[in-house]
């Protein structure tokens, strides 16, 4: 939209009921709801956005990133309703819109194709016998999946089955169409250009984490060679290592394409409109050049660990980039909320703004996966176990860094809930700058159990400072005298800057809800917990959907087996057992739509 503006395009959106506040609606010139939130009602609708089409007078439609985006029956009737699709031609989406069908097309083409079964017969028993012969792990990926839905990986015989349910299942909810390599673009004069290759360095569930371009490691020779194979392709379907091997094409814009637009100083959505109005490519392969490197980090509302990167929904309190405060992750979509996109004159230099930039995060309501990311670009060559590092003990003085701030927040006139775990003592005659001494005990609670107190109270030294003694969990104390806030900001997210020991602190200290607060300082984030925050169970993460229950009353587990598997955000995660014991009851059945924190499960000793 921004690109449709700068060139002078007007613009409509097409929004769901749960997008109803979204940036992007906010942003269209015009904008008309289509439906609930469920895709299949709103934006999968074909006749509901062709109708908006006309309604608005619109001459052309951009199907963006997913849902219709690879969808050939969409962009022919987009063309019979005399507008222009900004994509490929539908031949050249059916062509290359099935894994298979473009396999066949790349055999024929002697292009070479990575190995495995993608033919006719799709019957169960058919297709674990071609496993079978080929070893496993074996990789299962939808004919007409994308973004990592519907692709499962089969470690054991034993688990075919299963797999290919769970990857049909998925595939059938998400009509979207994994590594990307080549970037190319096609005119309707006969002009082919490839724009370089990116590479996607890291994945989680299959999906994108973190990108860059140019690919690392690709010598001129091969880059060259992948780039005139890219055109003859994109050729043959009229599409408007040592060794390598094709796999997919993606007739589509992707979520990834800015860190093309970044090494090349292109717009490429201003490429699709050019073209699409029957202009020749902007650039000729002779124009095009490799300028500095660049990263891509999606940021994804989701809680990472070592084998689930469970998504979170919630609302976006506070978040320094393009979502808007306020804004709020449901359900229904996808769960990335932002990508961040940096340039550099080498890679090095790339990684080092890549770092910056993430530390500049600040995101409370729910869970992300700004930290993991942190991480994984301060040590990008490290052990996939060494990303997953024990949480440590928070120190002493981010805890006095939150009391501070929390007592801060306590002046006469202040509201705050009568549940808050903080507020059960308010201040009495505090003033900032005043010598009348008060006197608040906090306590913050870490890994569920273990309190630890912080006191915080003014001194009667006239110059508005503080004595803090922290207590932790095992009975240490640590003193910090005359300390000092050099600056409080309440409106501003509750930014403080205060002189804590041998060390100045500055950064924002954020309260969610009732009982947790997040601290925000020096690029890192640390979250602690009031004294009343709930223990954990066996419960939904999300809002989602039962999609399949693999146990009843009565049946013993052992920890770490399949108990249920929940459908939201267009994937199934599956809940596992988090012990051995007897299920006592399962709360819920097959099609039951599920609040966030509700118990699924319950054991014979709870």
């Amino acid at each position: 939209m921004r690109t449709a503006k700068r060139l002078g395009v007007k613009t409509v959106a097409v929004f769901s009921e749960a997008d109803r506040d979204a940036l992007f609606v906010k942003t269209a010139d015009e904008a008309y709801l289509i439906g609930p939130a469920a895709s299949a009602d709103s934006y999968l609708r074909m006749d509901k956005i062709l109708d908006v089409a006309k309604r608005s007078n619109a001459q052309a439609i951009h199907p963006g990133y997913g849902f219709l985006s690879e969808n050939s029956s969409f962009a022919d009737a987009v063309e019979k309703a005399g507008l222009t699709f900004i994509g490929p031609p539908s031949q050249a989406i059916i062509d290359m819109g099935s894994k298979s069908a473009s396999k066949e097309i790349m055999i024929n083409a002697g292009v070479p194709v990575v190995p495995g079964y993608h033919g006719e017969n799709q019957e169960p028993a058919f297709l674990k016998s071609e496993a079978d012969k080929m070893g496993y792990p074996v990789l299962i990926k939808a004919v007409k999946g994308g973004g990592g839905k519907g692709m499962r990986i089969v470690e054991k015989q034993e688990d075919f089955y299963e797999m290919l349910e769970s990857s049909r299942r998925e595939a059938i909810k998400s009509l979207e169409t994994m590594r990307s390599l080549l970037k190319m673009f096609a005119d309707k004069l006969g002009n082919a250009v490839y724009l370089f290759e990116r590479d996607c360095s890291v994945q989680r569930r299959h999906q994108k984490v973190l990108e860059e371009a140019p690919a690392p490691g690709l010598s001129p020779e091969l880059r060259a060679s992948l780039g005139a194979k890219a055109v003859a392709a994109a050729k043959a379907v009229n599409y408007n290592t040592s060794q390598f091997y094709f796999m997919e094409m993606n007739t589509r814009l992707q979520v990834e394409h800015p860190i093309t637009e970044m090494i090349t100083n292109t717009d490429l959505v201003e490429w699709q409109l050019q073209v699409a109005s029957g202009n020749p490519v902007p650039k000729l392969q002779k124009d095009l050049a490799i300028d500095g490197w660049s990263f891509e980090a999606r940021i994804y509302a989701e809680s990472p660990d070592k084998t689930t990167f469970m998504p979170d929904t919630g609302p976006l309190l506070r978040i320094e980039t393009g979502v808007q405060q306020g804004d709020v992750v449901s359900v229904h979509y996808d769960p990335m909320i932002s990508k961040l996109v940096v340039k550099g004159s080498d890679r090095t230099e790339a990684l080092r703004v890549l770092r910056k930039a993430l530390g500049e995060f600040e995101v409370v309501g729910l869970n992300t996966n700004i930290e993991f990311l942190k991480r994984l670009a301060s040590h990008p060559g490290k052990h996939y176990n060494d990303l997953f590092p024990p949480k440590p003990a928070t120190p002493p003085t981010t805890l006095a860094h939150a009391a501070l701030s929390l007592y801060s927040s306590l002046l006469p006139g202040a509201s705050f809930e009568s549940t808050d775990p903080w507020s059960l003592a308010p201040v009495s005659g505090f003033r900032m700058n005043g010598s009348q001494g008060s006197t608040k005990t906090f306590t913050f609670v870490q890994d569920k159990t273990k309190e630890t107190k912080v006191l915080v109270s003014t001194t009667r030294d006239g110059q508005g400072s503080y004595n803090i003694l922290v207590t932790d969990p095992e009975g240490k104390s640590t003193a910090f005298e005359s300390v000092r806030v050099l600056d409080y900001r309440k409106d501003d997210g509750g930014y403080i800057v205060a002189d804590i020991g041998d060390q100045r602190v500055k950064g924002r200290v954020v309260k969610e809800g009732v009982d947790k607060v997040h601290v925000f300082s020096h690029g890192l984030k640390t979250t602690v917990s009031g004294a009343h925050a709930a223990v954990g169970s066996v419960k939904t993460p999300m809002p989602c959907k039962i999609s399949s229950v693999s146990v009843k009353a009565g049946d013993k587990v052992v920890k770490g087996q399949n108990l249920i598997v929940l459908e939201a955000m267009k994937m199934e995660h599956v809940i596992k057992s988090p012990k051995d014991g007897v299920i006592k009851r399962v709360h819920y059945s097959l099609g039951e739509i599920v609040g966030e924190g509700k118990v699924l499960v319950t054991f014979e000793d709870e």
